[in-house]
């Protein structure tokens, strides 16, 4: 199996774990987990792994690799800049296992 087929599977694994963790907390939850939930919305032109929301309370979830996180550097500049002018929402970068 090559690294990049891995790095989605870790990728895709703990998007799901997630996913799964913060609807069982009771979440309203948008994530890019194909067949189980509707697709986030775009945020400052970039499209986040997750959004979960309860009552007020919103949180970005990026799942990223330190790899990948040096990738996309802009979007998560592009969030951070979002959550610093939302006081209801926060940012959080999970890491695959």
């Amino acid at each position: 199996m090559s690294y990049e087929m891995l790095a989605w599977r870790k990728h895709a694994a703990k998007l799901q774990e997630e996913a799964f963790r913060y609807l069982l907390d009771g979440y309203v939850v948008r994530a890019l987990v194909e067949g189980w939930f509707e697709r986030p919305e775009y945020i400052n032109g970039f499209l986040p792994d997750m959004i979960v929301c309860k009552g007020e309370k919103c949180t970005i979830i990026q799942v990223e690799s330190p790899e990948q996180q040096e990738r996309d550097t802009p979007k998560i500049l592009a969030f951070e800049d979002y959550v610093k002018r939302s006081p209801d929402w926060d940012l959080r970068i999970v890491r695959p296992e």
